[in-house]
């Protein structure tokens, strides 16, 4: 009798070990930054944790048995222990201020709960398996684990795309050109510039359109190519359709900006009516625009345009984004 309540007792210690050490590793503050591919390589980390829990809570619950029916309910039990493991750990998350709930995350917990008990199974002695079963079992972590995997391999083309469209900060011509391009205050959306403004026939365009609801309206890009220190100007392509001038402010900010507004580069453009214009900006001017300090050209993170809809605010044509040597 001592010997099964040592046993027992060993079980619920182990399990409560695992569970612990779970939850901590979902709620603590692990901070990657604040770029995209980071974000998805900590949210896509759940998976091989939850894969290690499913397997640590098997290992504990399970029994010598060559029964496959019995082993099979204890995978199933894990499985489902792993799980409700997962939504506690986001439900907690909700009483956090550094960390956020999220069904993503409980999905890739699931998916790697999946892909550690099917990897565990399929080479797991006590289960009787044929070659269909154990095909089965690696075919369902394959897509399990491709899952959990999808999201970063996803963001790294992004990446690749913003690095191979250079000095071209945003291209019009896939989604992917446009993907850390954000609207805020408005819309925007693909068109075709007019052809009394157009450079070449059927040019495309961002034709951005200010919202009623916000004094701010513009488009954020939020991680643009970072490194300029190579290049020397700053482009813009703008086509301003309308009777008015069209004021625009631009905003650059560094890794270090201190979110205060003398931290950053700031400067108000004015298109006038009826009228394509390409306007330049000295990237020295950007660099000393700071009055502390200077604007760290290799580490830029925001570029922002955007206009104030209390001094009027036009709908326009947004050709073009560089960077020039």
């Amino acid at each position: 009798m001592d010997a099964v309540l040592n046993s027992s007792l060993i079980r619920i210690l182990l399990i409560t070990a695992i569970a612990t050490a779970s939850l901590l590793a979902l709620v603590l503050p692990i901070d990657l930054g604040p770029a995209e591919l980071p974000r998805m390589i900590e949210d896509a980390a759940h998976g091989p944790l939850f894969a290690l829990a499913a397997i640590g809570i098997l290992a504990v619950l399970r029994r010598e048995s060559h029964q496959t029916a019995a082993s099979m309910r204890l995978y199933a039990l894990a499985f489902a222990l792993t799980v409700a493991l997962g939504a506690i750990g986001e439900l907690a998350q909700l009483f956090t201020e550094t960390r956020h709930a999220q069904m993503k995350d409980l999905l890739t917990d699931t998916c790697g709960a999946i892909t550690g008990l099917c990897i565990f199974a399929r080479y797991d002695k006590h289960l009787q398996l044929r070659l269909k079963q154990k095909r089965l079992l690696l075919t369902s972590a394959l897509v399990a684990s491709a899952l959990i995997v999808a999201p970063v391999a996803w963001s790294g083309v992004f990446y690749v795309k913003r690095w191979s469209q250079l000095p071209e900060l945003v291209t019009w011509d896939s989604a992917a050109g446009q993907h850390f391009l954000t609207a805020g205050g408005g819309s925007m959306m693909m068109a075709l510039v007019p052809p009394e403004w157009t450079a070449r026939d059927e040019e495309a365009a961002l034709y951005i359109t200010p919202g009623n609801n916000s004094r701010w309206a513009g488009i954020t890009l939020e991680e643009p190519w970072p490194d300029w220190s190579t290049y020397q100007k700053l482009e813009l392509t703008v086509v301003n359709p309308n009777d008015s001038p069209l004021e625009l402010i631009l905003r650059i900010d560094d890794r270090k900006h201190n979110q205060e507004y003398d931290d950053r580069f700031n400067r108000t453009l004015i298109i006038q009516a009826h009228t394509r214009a390409t306007l330049q900006l000295l990237l020295s001017e950007v660099q000393n625009a700071p009055v502390t300090r200077q604007l760290d050209l290799s580490k830029i993170s925001k570029l922002v345009l955007f206009q104030d809809t209390e001094r009027g605010a036009y709908s326009y044509y947004l050709c073009g984004i560089r960077i020039v040597r």
